[in-house]
């Protein structure tokens, strides 16, 4: 059995900036994601491009509003599984 492995965070965003070459402009786009896509750099590229997304996240992860840091499983979200941008 192979070991589980993520391709770096500078892999997924040269994917997602040359896949945008291709997408005609005014495309809709959706990106979907497991855990291994959801690093920041990443997320503000896909907001620069004006896409939608959504990923999947360890309830663990730190998240950042207003400059202060906080664990999802400690939020007051209702249902950490899903939150809507």
């Amino acid at each position: 059995m192979m070991a589980k492995s993520h391709f770096p965070e500078q892999m997924h965003i040269e994917l997602m900036e040359a896949v945008q070459t291709i997408i005609p402009k005014d495309t809709k786009m959706v990106v979907l994601g497991d855990g291994e896509f959801d690093g920041a750099q990443w997320l503000k590229l896909l907001e620069k491009y004006h896409w939608h997304y959504s990923c999947r996240t360890a309830k663990t992860s730190k998240c950042y509003e207003d400059g202060e840091a906080f664990n999802l499983h400690k939020s007051r979200l209702r249902n950490p599984k899903r939150v809507d941008r």
